[in-house]
């Protein structure tokens, strides 16, 4: 990929939208542009250029590791460690990289090899062409050898982690990670990476301890779901412990991450429900139905919080709004119900609780409120039927329940043959 195609790719990704460049990405695309635009110096034989748009890259971006792996071979050649003409046609290499010739790219690459067997950065840009040809053992056979000629260059295991994390290996992934931190304690981005494979392991607590120590080397990564994911997953987890006020704070730095996740405020919503600080609740539940206003689950347990406050009004629209974006939710037909039924509304809770059986044939208690919303209709026939029902589906703990249930049957029946 020459120059041009890059800014034209780049234009086209963050502008054709027409939406607004954010920091974040205007550090990636200047990074990106003078990474790109050091491989055309170099591939012209330019090195001092080179040197200077990879240093600029770096610039943008301190912790860009192939624009450092090219900045060594910048310097490698002027040390004279690897000759200058090989310098060229690895430089050529680079830039032909993201064509869709990786063919001629790994030609090149294993002509310069050839030449220089021992020089690492070699091993590391062949294994990522064999990456691109999704020959993974022959790319991680590479990064072996690698560490076998130079063990104590630090990104050789932050590469081959990356590859162990894209192939699901997280403990491998970790492991090399960590070597990395050892060697050079200050790459944020292995910390990034050894959490973000720690995370998807379920080891939330380490993974946030990595996370916060690379947000505090470059805070741009706050919008990494992964990261914030971290503090989401363990917010939900003391959520489903009863640990509530934990959840909090965890939830509350998810949002601080990324204010745009819906989910981050449901389950905030949640936690302050289960504290009785139902105002925080009902506005984190409007805040996650302002981000997404078809998210059932904002409005189902916003109605919640209106039931247990008793502004049934405001609870049944709710829950109506929650069967209409979710109408398997049984649960929200259920209470429905209920409501209407509390508010004598017997014909509109007939089509819940019917719902509910339709969802769940086992579910007596919709049986037995449908009997008694069909006898306060006088559909009289309909209520014997679901007296029946509840009858016989429901266990005999239901002593009492099943008591009135027989009588309403006996007197049922004996109106019905009037």
């Amino acid at each position: 990929m020459n120059y041009s195609s890059l800014i034209l790719l780049l234009t086209l990704f963050f502008y054709s939208s027409g939406r607004t460049q954010t920091r974040g990405e205007t550090v990636v695309v200047g990074a990106l542009v003078y990474n790109y635009k050091g491989l055309e110096s170099g591939a012209d034989g330019d090195l001092e250029q080179a040197k200077v748009n990879f240093e600029r890259a770096l610039n943008y971006m301190p912790y860009f590791a192939r624009s450092l792996v090219n900045l060594k071979i910048c310097n490698d050649a002027e040390a004279g460690i690897i000759p200058k003409k090989h310098t060229l046609l690895l430089f050529k290499s680079l830039n032909n990289f993201g064509s869709e010739n990786s063919a001629e790219t790994l030609k090149l690459t294993n002509i310069v090899l050839k030449e220089n067997p021992k020089y690492v950065p070699i091993y590391l840009l062949r294994a990522r062409i064999y990456q691109r040809l999704k020959n993974f053992e022959e790319a991680e056979a590479d990064y072996n050898k690698a560490l076998e000629l130079s063990p104590e260059f630090a990104l050789t295991p932050y590469f081959r982690g990356k590859l162990f994390a894209s192939r699901q290996r997280y403990g491998q992934a970790i492991s090399d990670f960590s070597s990395t931190i050892e060697m050079a304690a200050s790459y944020a981005p292995a910390f990034l990476e050894r959490g973000i494979a720690l995370t998807s392991i379920g080891k939330h607590d380490r993974a946030i301890k990595d996370f916060e120590v690379a947000l505090q080397a470059w805070p741009k990564w706050a919008a990494n779901f992964k990261i914030f994911g971290a503090y989401l997953n363990r917010g939900m987890a003391n959520i489903k412990n009863k640990q509530y006020a934990a959840a909090l704070s965890d939830l509350s730095r998810a949002i601080e991450l990324n204010p745009k996740f819906a989910e981050s405020y449901l389950n905030r919503g949640i936690a302050f429900q289960n504290l009785n600080e139902f105002d925080k609740a009902i506005l984190d539940f409007n805040y996650a139905i302002d981000l997404e206003p078809e998210y059932a689950l904002a409005y189902y347990n916003r109605g919640h919080v209106f039931r247990t406050r008793r502004k049934f009004d405001l609870a049944i629209a709710d829950y109506l709004k929650t069967v209409e974006f979710e109408p398997g939710l049984k649960q929200a037909h259920y209470t429905l119900g209920e409501l209407y039924i509390k508010q004598q509304e017997f014909d509109n809770c007939l089509p819940h609780f019917a719902r509910v059986i339709e969802l769940d044939p086992g579910n007596y208690w919709a049986n037995y409120w449908q009997a008694l919303a069909f006898e306060k209709t006088k559909n009289y026939p309909e209520a014997i039927n679901s007296y029946t029902t509840f009858l016989e589906k429901a266990p005999a703990e239901h002593k009492n329940h099943k008591i009135f249930a027989r009588q309403r049957v006996k007197k049922l029946t004996e109106f019905a043959a009037i």
